[in-house]
Order: C-alpha cells, then sequence, then structure tokens
C-alpha cells in the first residue's frame, strides 16, 4: 500500500474505506512477473460478472468445496508487502 492524495487514493479511501492508501496492483504484476515467489496463489474458479447493476465488471470467485462457476486462473492471496515496496521504491529512485 502506498500513501498519497491522488484522485487514485481519494477514490479508493471514498469507496472502500482505505484510509490513507490504496492498492498498487499495475507494479505488483510488474514485480510478480519478475519474480513470483513475492506472492502466494490460489488456484480459483474465477468469473466477470458482466449481467448485474450491483457487481458489474466485478470478478467473483466460485470458492464452494467443488466450483464449478468460471475459468481457473491463480489469484494472488498474499503478498510479501514490505518487500515488494522495497522493490519497487529501489526501481523509482534509480530514475
Amino acid at each position: 500500500m502506498v500513501s498519497g492524495g491522488s484522485i487514485h487514493f481519494d477514490f479508493y479511501q471514498s469507496s472502500n474505506a482505505f484510509i490513507d492508501s490504496a492498492p498498487i496492483h499495475d507494479p505488483l504484476t510488474v514485480l510478480v512477473a519478475e519474480d513470483p515467489t513475492l506472492v502466494t496463489t490460489r488456484l480459483m474458479k474465477v468469473n466477470v460478472v458482466c449481467d448485474s447493476k450491483l457487481c458489474q465488471g466485478m470478478t467473483v470467485a466460485d470458492l464452494r468445496r467443488k466450483p464449478h462457476v468460471g475459468s481457473e486462473i491463480n489469484v494472488c492471496t498474499d503478498v510479501l508487502a514490505d518487500l515488494a515496496v522495497n522493490r519497487l521504491l529501489d526501481v523509482i529512485m534509480r530514475y
């Protein structure tokens, strides 16, 4: 999580009750492409909801014991956050 006052962070603070922080998905994706050991993943059946006003565009995982809805993908369930942030900051500080 990174603190800030941009539109991105303000959105997360107002819509998800994140206080002074927001997830940084795209940089984490790049870091994981370089080093998959930064995260723990779990194979799940996941679907994108396209027919609901309540959750339009959201991804939903079928977590039943015998899931049958969605496509199997590896979902990140945990991240070594301190290590990931430090690696990201190392790259940023070089430029």
